[in-house]
């Protein structure tokens, strides 16, 4: 068998992805093309071709992936028909690209440039070759070439930047055919512009510990703000905090009273910081003053309380009162000046209990409150009162409360002893009393005090009232006579007859022994009244009963009568 004709015109492209080979088939009978490669040795040494593919009839292309970078092939391609070979074709050497850069970084990345740098991984490359694109990685549009580089260097300056822009770079190692073998790709994001120093920065004390600054913000970009603070005037600061994006205010606490501080504030992104603002000094407020003490209260009115304290600090600008009463909150009632050491409450309900707390202050703020002080109300003072004979001996009182109270007090004086004396106390909520066991015809005074734990209220208006004229005596001018002779009797009563007199009834129990009127009237004013005793001649000594009656009160006399 023939061996079919031999290729010709071999030619080598070395690429990216490996070698991509093409010839002449000289043949029309070959049933492959057996394509042969050779390494040639960096020391001169005999050559082993071997064959790395095998293709079909016809085929007169073929692409060796398998190639390494950084090498020296010779390539030939042999015809074959069966088992009988053509004799080879031309050699062809190539140099495949060289080994892609690696490691491939960016360092002192600004607003407009950034340094690349990589780590040359081939020993055949003859330069490199920088590109970039606009956007991320997967952005669209193609890579520009932007600069080359000699063989081995490793770096290379990026200028003309955008700043706060992404950008994707690769570099390419070039072989001799310039085809370049690319890094990994690299994303790089340039700084933004340097933010505006922000201005206006105002300082205050806002207590004893604490400061509060203010400034405008003058940019758009800013990450965050650097505050600084000096504790020598303003020749030394120290970094006391930072605070967010677009925020304009900032509180420091934890400082000493009475101290002065500096600050100045910048502004900060990933581009660097701005300038710093204008200084300004605050200084904290005094410290606060001490709690009040001794806190008390007293006087109580119906209406009104006293209420008193010390100042044991003497650093009070002022003071606050608080009050409350029963489950309610305290509340402000009142600030005093400094120099005040007492508050008279007024316009409170009666026999109401009230709690009262003070606290100091001053520019530094608040002291702690005083200990708590509580005070009653006396309740309001009963009126109405009345007062109205019930009896000869009893008068009985009514009256109406002026407020609730834990009770009623009673005072009453009479025409002989002009002080009001306390006679009674009766419970809450009863409003009537009966004043008994008095002489009959008596006129007496009375008021009545409402009370409770803080004392006693106002009295009543004052009301009188006279007891009823009563029968005092029955007196015989002779407790013996003998029969046949009259006796005088008198009536005497407790006080002077009302009008119209007061009629007085007279009985005899031996009438026809000892007559007596029916009955003898005691003349208005008058206290006493005579009457006449007519007796009867007796055989023998008789006693006879004598009896008197006015208003339910009866008097006997006892008259003897001799024979």
């Amino acid at each position: 068998m023939n061996p079919p004709a031999a290729p010709t015109a071999l030619h080598a492209d070395a690429q990216s992805d490996g070698v991509l080979l093409n010839w002449r088939d000289n043949s029309n009978d070959e049933t492959a093309f057996k394509v042969q490669r050779a390494l040639v040795p960096a020391v001169p040494a005999a050559l082993d071709f071997t064959v790395i593919a095998s293709v079909a009839t016809d085929v007169t292309e073929y692409k060796d992936k398998s190639a390494a970078t950084d090498s020296k092939y010779l390539y030939r391609i042999v015809g074959a028909k069966g088992t009988s070979l053509s004799l080879p074709s031309n050699e062809v050497e190539v140099i495949t690209v060289p080994t892609a850069p690696a490691e491939l970084s960016a360092t002192e990345i600004t607003q407009r440039s950034v340094l690349l740098k990589w780590a040359d991984k081939s020993t055949t490359e003859t330069g490199f070759r920088i590109e970039m694109k606009i956007g991320g990685k997967t952005a669209a549009g193609d890579f520009s070439a932007i600069s080359t580089v000699g063989t081995n260097v490793t770096s290379f300056r990026v200028e003309k930047l955008t700043p706060d822009s992404l950008y994707t770079f690769r570099v390419g190692a070039l072989s001799s055919g310039n085809v370049a073998n690319y890094s990994a790709l690299l994303e790089v994001h340039t700084l933004g512009e340097v933010p505006a120093a922000p201005s206006d920065l105002k300082a205050a004390g806002l207590s004893s510990t604490s400061i509060r600054l203010q400034w405008l913000d003058q940019s758009a970009n800013e990450k965050r703000f650097d505050i600084e603070r000096s504790l020598d005037g303003g020749s030394n600061f120290d970094l006391r905090a930072n605070v967010n994006a677009n925020v304009k205010t900032f509180t420091d606490e934890g400082l000493k009273p009475e101290t002065s501080y500096t600050y100045r504030v910048r502004a900060v992104n990933d581009g660097g910081a701005s300038t710093f603002s204008n200084s300004a000094t605050a200084q904290t407020f005094p410290a606060p003053p001490g709690a009040p003490t001794r806190l008390s209260v007293s006087d109580p009115t119906a209406t009104s309380l006293k209420v008193t304290w010390r100042d044991e600090s003497g650093m009070a600008a002022g003071f606050e009162l608080q009050r409350k009463t029963g489950n309610a909150d305290f509340a402000k009632i009142t600030s005093p000046a400094a120099d005040v050491r007492q508050f008279i409450d007024r316009g409170l309900a009666p026999n109401t209990s009230y709690v009262y707390r003070i606290r100091s202050r001053n520019e530094g703020g608040f002291s702690p409150f005083s200990d708590e002080a509580s005070g009653l109300t006396l309740p309001t003072a009963p009126h109405e009162l009345t007062a109205q004979a019930t009896g000869p001996r009893k008068i009985e009182l009514r009256w109406r409360a002026g407020s609730s109270a834990s009770g009623f007090h009673i005072e009453r004086h009479s025409q002989d002893d002009q002080a009001f004396r306390r006679i009674g106390s009766v419970a809450s909520g009863v409003l009537v009393f009966a004043d008994g066991d008095l002489p009959a015809g008596a006129k007496l005074t009375y008021r009545v005090r409402a009370y409770n734990d803080a004392g006693e209220s106002d009295a009543s208006n004052e009301a009188s009232a006279s007891t009823e004229v009563a029968l005092l005596s029955l007196t015989l001018k002779s407790a013996e006579v003998k029969g046949g002779r009259k006796v005088q009797g008198t009536v005497t009563l407790s006080g002077a007859a009302p009008a119209g007199g007061v009629v007085v009834t007279l009985v005899s129990d031996k009438s026809k022994k000892a007559a007596v009127p029916r009955s003898v009237t005691v003349r208005a004013g008058s206290t006493v009244a005579d009457f006449t005793i007519t007796t009867i001649k007796v055989r023998q000594s008789v006693v006879v009963t004598i009896g008197a009656e006015a208003k339910g009160i009866r008097k006997t006399a006892l008259l003897t009568l001799r024979k």
